[in-house]
């Protein structure tokens, strides 16, 4: 179902939440890991298969979310029709019968409402007609109410319940979970990071519900590189690089990597065709920069960060003693171990785009040129040095191939020696 996703134990969990009879679901994991986007591709390929025997589905985010009765309402005015408009006709129908004390207190609502199932037999109806109903004010409290009375058979997701407002309380949240789960025969999911709640009170009233009111949980916790899928093509030149680089940083978050792979996508038309050499430098300090920048709470600080890029790798090995090394110089240490980092022409560039949002273009491709040449002659040196270590180190009778190796570099890379080193070639 998921080709790219770690998560094919969890989709089975998920399968046995619908087939069964638990009703309400948490799906946990750090924040940023793609807990949402796991959940949105397994529901929407769901609901193309047309096997759920839900009738609705809603997606109800509770950021900064203040009000239960504000929750209560999007849950019916925001759903989706899922199941065929024989049925929801059918569950409404079942709910109107059950409403009968409501309707005969508001005969207005009745006689609209026997107008309106024929013509409009699917979800958000009844709002429709609220707003273009006289005295909507006076009877907003019993069009709401009506509403909840219409939702059955609902699958609902609760996502960002670590940052809903603080008029909002998670006895609230945790009861609204219960009454649409054992009352109403909603399947319930809530999506949160159980470990992001800031306030102690919050805390203690998850625990003591939790209890009495999930079934069952789901940790979500994906690999780097099943992350990574989620942002940048497997094929892509750069994956492989770019994986082993989120390894050493540790970063799994699904919206920094889109926002790393847009960064390295608006250079990218320049970089493809350059040199490996100007490509990993590139590519490494926009990882480590962009994670920095973006993941504050757990990442090295971007103005250390800076300064380190400044300094060149060498500087902080200075210090003699073990103790005078402070944490974060350890935990930069243990990174450029595995990523190679120095001062680059880059990083003014990087910086720019991630404070501003765009960079210079046509400066940067200036110094992508200006980068290859100076690459070319470094290869070119290299390759020279090789041959005369090769002269050097031994003493076989190799003499045709050592000019044969001279002659070659000489070929491909005069125009990139010094005179020095090309005379003491030809010679």
């Amino acid at each position: 179902m998921f080709p790219n996703m770690p998560t094919y134990s969890l989709q089975r969990s998920l399968n046995s939440f619908f087939a069964g009879d638990d009703q309400v679901l948490v799906i946990k994991g750090a924040w940023g890991v793609g807990k949402t986007y796991f959940w949105d591709r397994y529901i929407e390929t769901r609901i193309k298969k047309k096997d759920l025997k839900q009738i609705a589905y809603n997606y109800v985010s509770l950021f900064g979310k203040a009000s239960l009765a504000d929750i209560r309402a999007s849950v019916f005015q925001s759903a989706k029709s899922i199941a065929t408009n024989d049925n929801i006709q059918r569950k409404f129908d079942e709910e109107l019968e059950s409403s009968t004390g409501l309707l005969k207190l508001t005969p207005w609502v009745r006689e609209a409402t026997e107008k309106a199932r024929g013509k409009a037999p699917f979800i958000g109806w009844l709002t429709n007609l609220a707003r273009s109903t006289p005295f909507t004010d006076k009877y907003s409290g019993i069009i709401a109410s009506l509403e909840y009375g219409l939702v059955k058979d609902y699958i609902i997701c609760f996502d960002d319940l670590e940052r809903k407002g603080a008029a909002l309380s998670i006895r609230e949240v945790m009861g609204l979970a219960d009454e649409l789960a054992r009352r109403k025969s909603c399947k319930v999911v809530l999506i949160f990071n159980d470990n992001s709640f800031s306030d102690e009170k919050d805390k203690r009233e998850f625990k003591a519900y939790r209890e009495k009111v999930v079934d069952a949980e789901l940790d979500y916790g994906p690999t780097h590189k099943q992350n990574l899928e989620c942002s940048l093509p497997v094929e892509h030149p750069l994956f492989i690089k770019i994986e082993r680089l989120i390894e050493a940083l540790d970063l799994k978050n699904i919206r920094v990597l889109k926002k790393l792979m847009r960064l390295i996508g608006t250079f990218w038309s320049d970089l493809e065709k350059s040199d490996e050499w100007i490509v990993e430098e590139f590519t490494n300090h926009a990882t480590i920069l962009c994670w920095s920048y973006y993941m504050r709470d757990t990442a090295l600080p971007f103005s250390f960060i800076k300064k380190k890029l400044e300094e060149g790798p060498w500087r902080s090995y200075f210090n003699s003693k073990k103790e005078e090394i402070p944490p974060e110089e350890t935990r930069y240490r243990a990174i450029t171990s595995t990523i190679k980092l120095s001062p680059s022409t880059f990083d003014k560039h990087i910086i720019h785009f991630l404070e501003r949002g765009y960079a210079n273009i046509e400066e940067v491709r200036a110094e992508i040129t200006e980068l290859a040449q100076k690459v070319d002659v470094q290869r070119a040196h290299n390759e020279l040095s090789q041959v005369w270590n090769r002269y050097t180190d031994t003493f076989a009778e190799n003499q045709p191939e050592i000019i044969s190796l001279f002659k070659s570099v000489l070929d491909r890379h005069a125009d990139k020696i010094r005179v020095g080193e090309f005379s003491a070639a030809l010679d």
